[in-house]
């Protein structure tokens, strides 16, 4: 009995283009409205270009800096691996789960069934960008860092690329049962070696 369009709940979004094209400028104008009805959603915002700065962020969520000071738009620029993100992701999810009357709402919709929608307030987590995810490697809690733009062998950049992959399928039961929506920004560029002529993969 209404239009079900637009972004789904607790689903992952990508989105991919050459640098410059505001990818960056649409993911933090959309996690900012997603959120904005809701008193206790917020955006995760990983900067791992680190391209953006509070200024900007006021600019383009249009909200006040004391709603960021209180937490509704986080930005991250510190050095950051899949790891720390996957854990900042199950830690938003038991607090949901852990506290449902807070975070619980009813949609005033209701299903096929004619039963009421009730779901979790949004939480968006956004990741600029995959080529700058880096991940631990080595034993005994020694971080060394590998980072998938500085990869120059096919077998280590499948590995990464391969725990990339790993990181999303994991996640994804959670992120739909706390309506955790997660974007990330990917790079098309132009491998050098080649000069103007496109890669396959482009």
């Amino acid at each position: 009995q209404y239009p079900n369009i637009g972004i789904a709940a607790g689903c992952y979004l990508c989105f991919i283009g050459k640098p410059s094209t505001g990818k960056t400028t649409m993911a933090v104008q959309i996690a900012s409205n997603i959120v904005r009805p809701f008193e206790n959603g917020t955006v995760i915002h990983y900067d791992l270009e680190k391209a953006v700065n509070y200024s900007r962020i006021q600019v383009l969520s249009k909200f006040t800096m004391k709603e960021m000071s209180q937490g509704k738009y986080v930005l991250k620029q510190e050095k950051t691996f899949i790891q720390d993100i996957k854990s900042s992701i199950m830690k938003i999810y038991k607090e949901k789960m852990d506290h449902p009357d807070l975070y619980k709402y009813n949609t005033g919709k209701k299903n096929e069934f004619g039963e009421e929608i009730w779901l979790y307030v949004p939480t968006v987590i956004i990741i600029d960008s995959i080529p700058l995810l880096s991940t631990y490697i080595g034993e005994n809690g020694k971080k060394d860092i590998e980072k998938l733009e500085d990869i120059s062998s096919q077998t280590d950049r499948m590995r990464l690329t391969g725990e990339i992959g790993r990181f999303y399928s994991e996640l994804q039961q959670y992120i739909k049962e706390a309506n955790i929506i997660v974007i990330s920004i990917n790079q098309i560029k132009t491998n050098p070696n080649m000069g103007i002529v496109k890669s396959p993969s482009e």
